[in-house]
């Protein structure tokens, strides 16, 4: 599954933030700040590229962002890291999208929607559309 080809991956120790999400930034006319950094760590920067888009599906599922959006987000962030002289992210990006999705998938029992299973459910699928075990 998901687990053991992520373990199968070439190790890789770069700065990461650890849970990067829209929340996590602040804009304003200095540019882009980034906050919270309490999970920092060395790792993949796959790993923070697919919990930021984890992030935006799951708001997806709670009905505040398009899938049009969630496409447009991954884009920029993608093209911005390139911009910024990051590696390609290849494979590995979608495979931490499913991975932060299944994570993910206890939200909306942790937040007590109304229609929880559902939108847990709804993960679930997503996550195995990004990466088919």
């Amino acid at each position: 599954g998901i687990a053991k080809r992520i373990r199968q991956l070439e190790k890789r120790r770069q700065p990461i933030h650890g849970d990067f999400s829209v929340d996590q930034l602040v804009l304003g006319s200095f540019g882009i700040g980034v906050l919270d950094l309490d999970n920092a760590a060395l790792g993949d920067p796959a790993a923070d590229a697919g919990w930021f888009i984890a992030d935006l599906e799951l708001s997806v599922v709670e009905g505040t962002v398009s899938t049009d959006e969630v496409e447009e987000a991954r884009s920029a962030l993608i093209a911005g890291y390139r911009a910024a002289g990051g590696e390609d992210l290849g494979e590995r990006l979608p495979l931490y999208v499913s991975a932060s999705l299944l994570q993910r998938a206890v939200e909306p029992f942790r937040h007590r929607w109304a229609n929880w299973p559902e939108s847990l459910a709804a993960l679930v699928r997503r996550a195995e559309e990004v990466w088919p075990v």
